[in-house]
């Protein structure tokens, strides 16, 4: 999916209407993941790419797998928007990768809200709906290798979905704390990063 940020990015920049240095990619959840590591670089070079987001937005992604080369992103802004109760894809591993980044110098800021589960943003989830069926692979850990391979790091083997750490029966729930507050931030931001009034 990764494929299709950058075709979007190279057609949206072709058109003369369009300044393409303020054109920004966000996602939620696997969207949120496709833009996360839309701005690592290797990507952007494997998909031909050459223009650039001026900031990627991702709402709950995963951050589950730690890929070749993750630290080699973009200089351009990263802002996450994720639930500390999100118990289908944890913030947790998305603190671990900025703290990561930001070794580096790295723009990168987290907003985590409190008791937010995923899809905190959905008005029509006003009750918690548990998710019988869906999986997660919140408990697991991921790795990619040099063969392009992912594999998960507690057997050493190739992932599949059949492995143990694959989970059923995540939670979603809308949070109106938590949706005012990433509304807020989110329009705070884009305003200082678009210059607008």
């Amino acid at each position: 999916m990764i494929v299709d940020v950058y075709r979007a990015l190279d057609l949206l920049a072709e058109n003369e209407h369009i300044d393409a240095k303020y054109i920004a990619v966000m996602g939620f959840s696997r969207g949120g993941q496709v833009t996360l590591y839309s701005s690592m670089k290797r990507f952007q070079r494997l998909h031909g790419s050459s223009n650039e987001f001026s900031a990627y937005i991702a709402f709950y992604p995963s951050c589950i797998t730690q890929y070749k080369e993750e630290q080699d992103i973009v200089d351009k802004p990263i802002r996450i928007f994720h639930g500390s109760a999100d118990n289908y894809n944890p913030v947790a591993n998305c603190r671990n990768y900025l703290q990561r980044l930001k070794v580096n110098g790295k723009d990168v800021v987290l907003h985590e809200y409190a008791n937010a589960h995923h899809l905190f943003d959905y008005k029509k989830l006003m009750k918690p709906v548990v998710l019988m069926k869906a999986q997660t692979t919140r408990s697991c850990k991921l790795k990619e290798m040099d063969d392009g391979i992912i594999i998960n790091i507690d057997s050493g083997k190739k992932f599949t979905y059949e492995d143990p750490c694959v989970e059923l029966g995540p939670t979603i729930e809308f949070n109106p704390v938590a949706y005012y507050k990433s509304k807020k931030e989110l329009d705070n931001f884009i305003k200082s990063l678009f210059r607008l009034p």
